[in-house]
């Protein structure tokens, strides 16, 4: 009977509660550039005043209060603002960390690795990268408190061209895994992260453009639903839902990296001119054009690997995985990145069923 009253009471919770008053749960984290050795930790807590029936009166920028800490590590910035806030921070609800773009790959890499090493916050919150200084969060006004909006961007499969997703824990699985130019989302607003930010193994960040992370994708098998214009005599013709498959072969020769890659893509036709009859031949110019803005967008992606000497897609991890008697000479120059020779193969296929001229 006494054991029983004991299990009863130990694992009821009950006693071990902490009120809500007691605690503050952060939704966003946003870290800055403070000084040299030295981070800006703005932690973001939803306001507890906020209320279904005042939710539509409040302004945006009151939806959120803040706590900032400036430290050389996340471990002293969290107790530093929960001495401030005088309530137990819990992260717990963690959604979203904003980096902004400049800090410098170490500072990242040092951010990364106390965070997988601190027990009390959660590996699955979402990285994007953002102006060096942002004013205010973007948030979306929802009930009954406020939702970070970047997260519902993550969710979301069809509402960026390039799934960009990146849990804190796929940046890196060690900060010293050869060949990986580690890559996060960057957003200038809540509505266009469409571009990457690729960090080299020292100094700051390089941001992509929107083409070359179309070349990311395609080359990486990241590609969502993307949406292709092709210019033909008589107007335009409109290829959407895009989507493809890449498989990649890597060798080392004189010194590069040479990437053999067959892609096959798919996709649907959208948009015809009045002007251009639709017959098999006419369709089969229009694939052999899709394969060429695909060849395009992956060239310019390789293009902007070798002129900033990063590995965004991986190339040399796989190539290192596949030979491994190749890692005593990676050791001794650590941080090399082979210069990139690609030959791409586009294979693309637009179905004809259901459309009409």
């Amino acid at each position: 009977m006494l054991l029983a009253a004991g299990l009863s009471w130990g694992l009821s919770g009950c006693w071990d509660q902490l009120p809500m008053a007691n605690r503050a749960s952060a939704l966003a984290l946003a870290v800055t550039k403070a000084a040299p050795h030295e981070l800006r930790f703005t932690f973001y807590f939803p306001n507890p005043t906020v209320t279904v029936s005042s939710i539509s009166n409040i302004a945006t920028e009151h939806e959120f209060y803040t706590s900032t800490a400036i430290a050389p590590a996340l471990g002293l910035a969290f107790r530093q603002v929960q001495s401030q806030i005088t309530r137990d921070l819990y992260l717990g609800q963690l959604e979203d960390i904003m980096i902004s773009s400049d800090l410098t790959t170490q500072d990242l890499a040092g951010l990364i690795n106390a965070y997988n090493r601190i027990g009390v916050v959660p590996k699955m919150v979402y990285l994007v990268g953002t102006l060096n200084r942002r004013a205010s969060l973007p948030v979306n006004l929802q009930e009954p408190v406020p939702t970070v909006y970047f997260t519902k961007y993550f969710d979301c499969r069809s509402c960026q061209p390039v799934f960009l997703a990146r849990r804190e824990w796929k940046v890196w699985d060690d900060f010293e895994t050869p060949g990986v130019s580690p890559v996060i989302p960057f957003g200038v607003s809540p509505t266009q992260i469409d571009r990457l930010l690729v960090y080299p193994h020292r100094g700051r960040p390089v941001l992509m453009t929107r083409a070359e992370t179309l070349g990311w994708g395609l080359l990486t098998n990241h590609v969502v639903k993307d949406t292709l214009g092709i210019h033909v005599p008589g107007g335009q013709i409109v290829v959407n839902n895009v989507t493809d498959v890449a498989v990649s072969h890597m060798a080392v020769v004189h010194g590069r990296l040479v990437v053999s890659a067959r892609i096959r893509a798919i996709g649907d036709i959208a948009g015809w001119p009045e002007t251009v009859p639709l017959t098999t031949a006419t369709l089969k110019r229009a694939e052999r054009r899709t394969e060429a803005a695909i060849i395009r967008d992956c060239l310019e992606a390789v293009d902007f690997a070798n002129r900033t000497h990063t590995d965004p897609f991986g190339f040399t991890r796989d190539y290192l995985f596949r030979h491994p008697t190749q890692d005593l000479r990676y050791e001794k120059s650590r941080g090399m990145i082979w210069p990139i020779t690609l030959t791409v193969t586009v294979t693309a296929h637009i179905p004809i069923t259901g459309v009409t001229s």
